[in-house]
C-alpha cells in the first residue's frame, strides 16, 4: 500500500508533466456539459465508458491511444452520471403535490422563512409520480416548521424564473435555479428527515445552538456564527450587500481559510502524539479524522468539503513520506465532487471556489515565492533574531495580499457574470480580515468542544471585537467608490475569459519549465 502510494504521487508530481487528474476532472465536467445539450440513453453512454475504459486497458502499450480512450471514457461516465439525475425545468405555474428536499439553511427574514431547496418529484393529476430534480428558492410561513435537511411533500404553486439575462429571474437563472415555490403550513402532507442528512443535521443544528449560548447580539452573532459553524442565516441583505462590495464575501463562506485554521489548531493540539510508537501516523490519521467531523458539524458546504479532501490529501502525503501535488489534489476533489452530484457543476459557490483555488495554486504561489524574503540562518544574536522576525512578518503580509490577488482575480470574471460586479478592494483588505476572521474560528471550534460554559463571556468579548472588526472593515471599504466596479460578462464572454486565462498560464508554465530544464542540463555538465 505505501509502495503504490508513492509510486502514484511520484507520477501526479513530475516535473514537466500534467497531473493527470486535471484532464480527467476536464473531461468529466464536459461530459456533464454536452448532457445539459444533448442527452443520450443512460445505457448508451454508460457502455460507450465501458468499451473505451477497456480499449484503455488494452492500449496501455502505446500511451497516447490509451490516453485518447481514457478521456472518453472518463467524458461517458459524466453523461452517464448526468443522465442518472436528469434535470428538468419548471413544469409550470399550475398547483401540484410536489417533493421537495431543504438543502439550504433556513433564514426568518421579513416575516418568512426563506431557503433553498431541490425538486425531487411531482405528482401528476392521474396520480402518477414522475421523478425530476431542479433547484429553487423557498418561501414558507412559520406553520410549515421546515429546517435544513427535511423532505417535505406539499401542495404548492412552482413559478419558474423567466429566460431574460437581466433582473432577478436572471441572476437566480445564471445560478442555477430554476423557480421559486411557496410552502404553506396547511398544504404540508408529509415532513420527514432525510436519511442521508439526518447525522449531519443534527450535528449542525448542535452547532448553531452552541454558538447562540455565547454573550453576542446582532451584527457580531450572525458574523461569528456564519464564520464558526457556516450557518449564513443571520446574515441580512445588508451585511451581506455589503461584505460583497467590499471583496470580504469569501470571509463569510466557509472554505479553505477556515478549515485550513481548524487544521492548524488540531495539529497544535495533538503535538503530542509522535512521541507514541507509530505517533506520527496517528497524528496524520487523527487529524484527518477531526477535520471531516469540523466539516461534517458546519454542514457539508461543497467548499468546505473541497477544502478538506485537499487537507486530507495533504495529511496522507505525510504519512506515506509522498510528494504532493496541489493542482492534482484540487482536480481529484473536483472529480469525486462531480461523480457524486453532477449537478454542482451548476453550483456559484462551486465554481467559485474552485476557479479561486486554481488561482492561488496557478498564480498565487509562484507570487509568493518571487516576494519571498529569506531568513539570515547564521545570525542567532538579538539583531538576527529581529530581522528575521520582521521578515516573517513581512512575507506573512505579502503571501496574504498575492494570495488574495489571485484568488481575486481568477474568480473575477465568474463574479461579474453572476453578480454584475467586479469588488476591487479585497486584496487590500485581505490582512486585516484574514486576522480577524483567524481569531473567531479559532475561538468558535474550540468553544464547540469545550464541555462547559465557563469560558463564554472571555470567548464572547474576543469573538465580538473580531466580529465588530470585520463589519466595520466591510461597512468603510463598501462605502468607497472604487470599492467595486460594475460590469457584466455574458456566458460566452467569460468562457472567453478564462480560455486567456487558461493559455497565459500555460505558456507561463511552459517556460518556466524551460528553465528549469536548462537549469538542471547546466548542474549536470558543470
Amino acid at each position: 500500500m505505501r509502495e503504490a502510494f508513492r509510486i502514484l504521487a511520484s507520477v501526479m508530481t513530475r516535473p514537466g508533466q500534467i497531473p493527470p487528474m486535471i484532464p480527467a476532472a476536464a473531461a468529466l465536467a464536459a461530459g456533464i456539459v454536452v448532457s445539459w445539450y444533448f442527452m443520450l440513453p443512460v445505457r448508451f453512454t454508460a457502455a460507450a465508458a465501458a468499451v473505451c475504459a477497456v480499449t484503455a486497458a488494452v492500449a496501455v502499450d502505446r500511451s497516447r491511444a490509451a490516453g485518447v480512450a481514457a478521456l472518453a471514457a472518463v467524458l461517458f461516465l459524466g453523461m452517464t452520471a448526468s443522465g442518472m439525475r436528469p434535470v428538468v425545468d419548471v413544469p409550470d405555474t399550475a398547483r401540484a403535490v410536489c417533493d421537495v428536499e431543504i438543502t439550504g439553511h433556513v433564514a426568518f427574514r421579513d416575516g418568512w422563512l426563506r431557503t433553498s431547496g431541490e425538486l425531487r418529484a411531482r405528482r401528476s393529476a392521474d396520480g402518477v409520480w414522475h421523478g425530476c430534480r431542479g433547484r429553487v428558492v423557498i418561501a414558507a410561513d412559520s406553520a410549515s416548521g421546515i429546517r435544513h435537511g427535511d423532505r417535505v411533500v406539499c401542495r404548492t404553486r412552482i413559478v419558474p424564473f423567466d429566460g431574460s439575462s437581466e433582473g432577478y429571474g436572471g441572476l437566480m437563472r445564471r445560478r442555477g435555479y430554476a423557480g421559486r415555490l411557496f410552502i404553506a403550513g396547511r398544504d404540508v402532507l408529509s415532513r420527514q428527515r432525510c436519511a442521508e442528512h439526518r447525522l449531519i443535521a443534527s450535528l449542525h443544528e448542535r452547532a448553531v445552538r452552541r454558538m447562540a449560548q455565547l454573550p453576542l447580539e446582532g451584527r457580531s452573532l450572525a458574523v461569528a456564527t456564519a464564520l464558526g459553524t457556516g450557518d449564513r442565516s443571520l446574515l441580512d441583505r445588508e451585511l451581506r450587500g455589503e461584505y460583497s462590495r467590499a471583496g470580504m464575501a469569501h470571509v463569510l463562506a466557509l472554505s479553505g481559510l477556515h478549515v485550513g485554521i481548524v487544521l492548524l489548531l488540531v495539529d497544535a493540539l495533538l503535538f503530542w502524539m509522535p512521541l507514541l510508537p507509530a505517533g506520527h501516523r496517528l497524528r496524520c490519521l487523527a487529524a484527518v479524522a477531526l477535520l471531516w467531523c469540523y466539516v461534517a458539524v458546519t454542514g457539508m458546504s461543497p467548499s468546505a468539503v473541497r477544502a478538506a479532501m485537499m487537507f486530507s490529501a495533504l495529511q496522507l502525503s505525510r504519512l506515506f513520506s509522498a510528494r504532493y501535488s496541489g493542482a492534482n489534489a484540487l482536480a481529484a476533489a473536483a472529480f469525486v465532487c462531480m461523480c457524486h452530484d453532477p449537478e454542482l457543476l451548476r453550483d456559484p459557490g462551486f465554481q467559485l471556489s474552485y476557479a479561486a483555488v486554481a488561482g492561488i495554486l496557478a498564480w498565487g504561489v509562484p507570487l509568493c515565492r518571487l516576494l519571498h524574503v529569506p531568513y539570515d540562518g547564521r545570525r542567532h544574536d538579538l539583531r538576527g533574531r529581529v530581522r528575521n522576525a520582521a521578515c516573517a512578518a513581512l512575507n506573512m503580509l505579502t503571501e496574504t495580499v498575492a494570495v488574495g490577488l489571485t484568488a481575486s482575480l481568477a474568480a473575477a470574471p465568474l463574479v461579474s457574470h453572476l453578480f454584475g460586479a467586479v469588488p476591487v478592494a479585497g486584496p487590500l483588505t485581505s490582512p486585516a480580515a484574514v486576522a480577524a476572521a483567524a481569531v473567531v474560528v479559532l475561538l468558535s471550534a474550540v468553544w464547540l468542544v469545550v464541555p462547559f460554559d465557563a469560558p463564554a463571556p472571555l470567548f464572547g468579548r474576543v469573538a465580538e471585537f473580531a466580529a465588530d472588526v470585520l463589519n466595520v472593515l466591510s461597512e468603510r471599504v463598501s462605502g468607497l467608490a472604487w470599492a467595486a466596479f460594475d460590469v457584466r460578462l455574458n456566458g460566452w464572454q467569460t468562457v472567453a475569459a478564462y480560455a486567456v486565462m487558461a493559455a497565459a498560464t500555460a505558456m507561463f508554465a511552459g517556460r518556466r519549465g524551460d528553465k528549469g530544464r536548462e537549469w538542471s542540463l547546466n548542474e549536470k555538465k558543470s
